[in-house]
């Protein structure tokens, strides 16, 4: 018992350290989620620096029009005055009153044209000055804009790399817990199933043999106390029969903690019994199928396939309440295959997380041989348990 409460310790323990593992992802994803949101960010700062370059293109292009428009302007009040300065000539030669007062009108029109190009000339330079420091403005805000997307950039690249390796250390001094307690639980199931074995043998070849002669003993005195007509006779008989019991009862609970024999064919054989045992203790169908034989050396790992059967057996009676079983020992493709099916309600919807004591020591029993265990339903609606272990397993151990 204290074997077994330490063992449900450390597997609780287990499934606290994945529990850590899991937050662990999730704190990963958030990181990642807000690497995202940052990047997006960063994209939509893109966008508007693009938009207002394209707007400082643009102004650059106004100006360049209205330098143009004054280049043209400043041409037209040169031409204006040209016209002045060879009215003036005329003013000087003419002698006709009329022709210098058409002559001073025309001067007086080119001195308004020329005011109002002028004015036209101011407002364009204004436009232009205004474009020019509206383009200053928006090239510092871009400058700016530039240098807090990359100081942005850099701190989100530091926090990656920070949180990245403080995850990794993390994840890696949790695995390595994870390896070293599942090597120290291995070795403890070792242990325990090596201690069942022998005190498996002990109850058989020491307590058996005791209760063998006690027996024999009981019988003899028996038949002298029945020869004299003697009234304890009776007593000595029933103290016989309760010694045949007790060697039977002995043998049972050896054969128990010893189920297999140590020998190649040990795990057929066991299975063989396990199948006829639950057909007299159930009443139900139990059937063994295994077309070609299937041998293994070692010992502890056919011990995990048997209980790991008989588990899914006792399931099948006990919860499923199944009619009809089916256990299937094969090997093929490198691999040892146990195969449990049955007729019975099925498993529970939640069967990832269930906490039965069963279903746990099944999943820890193939993981301490590196197997794979699969629960499922056939399209018939069978229920299906599976145990795939890998032959070199049996082989290097």
């Amino acid at each position: 018992m204290p074997q077994r409460r330490t063992r449900d310790n450390r597997m609780k323990e287990t499934l606290a350290k994945i529990q850590t593992l899991q937050d662990i992802g999730r704190q990963v994803e958030r990181l990642r989620r807000d690497a995202h949101a940052l990047s997006i960010d960063v994209q939509n700062r893109e966008r508007l620096l693009e938009e207002k370059r394209r707007r400082a293109e643009h102004m650059h292009q106004q100006r360049m029009d209205n330098a143009k428009t004054a280049d043209a302007t400043q041409l037209q009040i040169e031409e204006a005055e040209a016209n002045i300065a060879r009215l003036k000539v005329q003013l000087n030669v003419t002698r006709n009153q009329k022709e210098y007062d058409a002559i001073q009108r025309g001067i007086l029109s080119n001195q308004a044209d020329i005011q109002k190009w002028e004015d036209e000339g101011l407002v364009a330079l204004q436009a232009v000055d205004e474009l020019a420091e509206e383009e200053r403005h928006l090239a510092a805000e871009t400058l700016q804009a530039e240098q807090e997307l990359r100081k942005a950039r850099d701190e989100l690249e530091l926090r990656v790399k920070e949180r990245t390796k403080e995850l990794s250390q993390t994840i890696d001094t949790l695995q390595e817990e994870v390896r070293e307690r599942t090597r120290l639980e291995q070795e403890v199931l070792r242990i325990g199933e090596l201690e069942r074995h022998r005190i498996g043998r002990d109850l058989h070849d020491s307590l058996g043999q005791m209760l063998s002669g006690i027996s024999c003993l009981t019988q003899v005195l028996h038949r002298k106390l029945e020869s004299k007509s003697i009234d304890e006779a009776t007593d000595a008989a029933r103290i016989e029969s309760i010694a045949v019991d007790s060697i039977k009862l002995t043998r049972s609970i050896a054969k128990g903690l010893n189920p297999i024999e140590q020998s190649p064919d040990g795990l057929m054989i066991a299975m063989r019994e396990m199948a006829s045992n639950t057909e007299n203790m159930f009443a139900v169908n139990c059937l063994f199928d295994c077309s070609e034989p299937v041998l293994l050396g070692d010992h502890v790992v056919a011990t995990h396939i048997h209980r790991i059967a008989q588990e899914a057996v006792t399931n099948a009676v006990r919860h499923g309440q199944a009619k009809n079983i089916r256990v299937a020992l094969a090997a093929s493709d490198g691999h040892v295959l146990l195969t449990v099916s049955d007729d019975g309600l099925g498993m529970p919807e939640n069967i990832t997380t269930s906490s039965g004591i069963g279903l746990r020591t099944m999943r820890y029993r193939a993981e301490s041989i590196q197997a794979s265990l699969n629960i499922g339903q056939s399209p018939t609606g069978e229920t299906i348990i599976s145990c795939k272990v890998p032959m070199e397993i049996t082989d290097d151990r």
